[in-house]
């Protein structure tokens, strides 16, 4: 399980990966409807999905909550003038209207107590035919003191979006942090209306 200690190890063991599939698939979506705009990437970490949006012409509002995930974005892109960086907890993130919001698995190291406000945020800073795309943990994941959601329960947050990608998985493999574990991912691309 991740903490204040580890957050470095992950780091080192996650830069220079490629980028998560959900984003893949959402900016696919988005080039096909010639959208192209702003993104937050909540949780940015290493900056593999920055350095991906950027590539691609987005212009990226990174948020993390970590300093040492300031620190990548600083070494590489404080200097871009397409991306800036918001060191914030995600009760106090600076929401501004976008086209695409990205999360890959961040959500679930929300408190329990700011996690309808935030997605209530998320929902509302995406613009009409813009995107969400996400993991979420599913209720039989390992680390159990997080947030975890059922399937069904992720559908819902997205009710009045359409669905365009939903996928659920479960396998035992090694996290991040070099710990055997129990995956159950949820990962969703989602169009608002």
């Amino acid at each position: 399980m991740p903490n204040q200690d580890n957050w470095k190890l992950y780091y080192e063991k996650t830069s220079g990966k490629p980028p998560r599939e959900t984003l893949t698939r959402a900016l696919e979506r988005l080039k096909n409807e010639k959208i192209v705009g702003r993104a937050f990437d909540i949780g940015s970490g290493a900056c593999n999905d920055v350095k991906f949006l950027l590539a691609q012409g987005w212009r990226v509002i990174a948020v993390d909550n970590e300093p040492k995930a300031q620190a990548y974005f600083e070494n590489d892109y404080s200097e871009n003038p397409s991306a800036s960086f918001q060191l914030s907890a995600f009760q106090d993130i600076k929401w501004e209207a976008v086209e695409l919001v990205h999360t890959a698995f961040t959500l679930a190291f929300c408190p329990k107590e700011y996690f309808q406000q935030l997605m209530q945020n998320i929902k509302a800073t995406i613009k009409k035919n813009g995107r969400f795309a996400g993991n979420f943990f599913g209720t039989e994941h390992t680390w159990n003191d997080l947030l975890l959601l059922s399937a069904d329960e992720v559908k819902a947050l997205f009710q009045d979006f359409e669905i365009e990608f939903f996928e659920e998985s479960r396998l035992n493999k090694k996290s991040a942090f070099d710990e055997e574990i129990f995956h159950h991912n949820i990962s969703i691309v989602a169009k608002k209306k």
